[in-house]
């Protein structure tokens, strides 16, 4: 049974910011794959997440800040007996420019507290991860050089706990709605089906 966990910070004030993506993602993968009217989270606070169960796949949004989401992660994992082969991540990467998915497996958490928290509790990090890039700020004190569309100077945290600009309104849902196809393919056919960089 496939495991997709969706990264993100609980609380509404963060509802729509660049760290929440995975969120996203599990919000609208479950639209997708539920039948309708069936399409809800539950919450299992023996485990600190929402899921929402099939036969072959659980979806789960950690109830947890960030950075410690690995502790519920681990619980959900143990409960419900997951490999950790069969364990998805879908997460925000800095790395990666708005618009681009990259999903790869066994790769070092690349300074993502929150990934970082997964591989820590789970002592590996042989699992997939389904990264969505939301682009990289201009670092304070630089004018050029930004691999970000929104022209403005700040720190990396400022960055990834403010809402998307206006701007990028467009191209942000475009990427959910891939993601979504790709992890449904993948839980469908296989993961290693959609391993790859893929753009909108």
């Amino acid at each position: 049974m496939f495991v997709v966990v969706g990264l993100g910070n609980p609380e509404s004030k963060y509802k729509k910011t660049r760290h929440n993506v995975g969120f996203m993602v599990l919000d609208k993968l479950l639209k997708k794959l539920f039948p309708f009217g069936k399409s809800h989270w539950q919450n299992k606070k023996k485990i600190d997440c929402q899921i929402a169960k099939r036969e072959n796949f659980l979806l789960a949004k950690p109830q947890m800040a960030m950075n410690a989401n690995g502790f519920a992660i681990k619980r959900l994992v143990n409960f419900y007996k997951v490999s950790e082969e069969d364990l998805v991540i879908v997460h925000d990467d800095l790395d990666l420019p708005l618009g681009q998915v990259k999903i790869t497996k066994n790769n070092t958490a690349a300074g993502h507290r929150g990934v970082q928290s997964v591989i820590d509790n789970l002592s590996t990090k042989n699992f997939w991860r389904v990264r969505v890039g939301i682009g990289h700020p201009l670092p304070p004190g630089r004018k050029y050089g930004f691999r970000h569309e929104d022209n403005s100077p700040r720190e990396v945290v400022d960055f990834v706990l403010a809402p998307f600009g206006r701007q990028e309104g467009d191209k942000i849902r475009r990427v959910v709605k891939k993601t979504v196809r790709l992890i449904a393919t993948g839980l469908e056919e296989g993961m290693e089906r959609v391993k790859s960089k893929h753009s909108i």
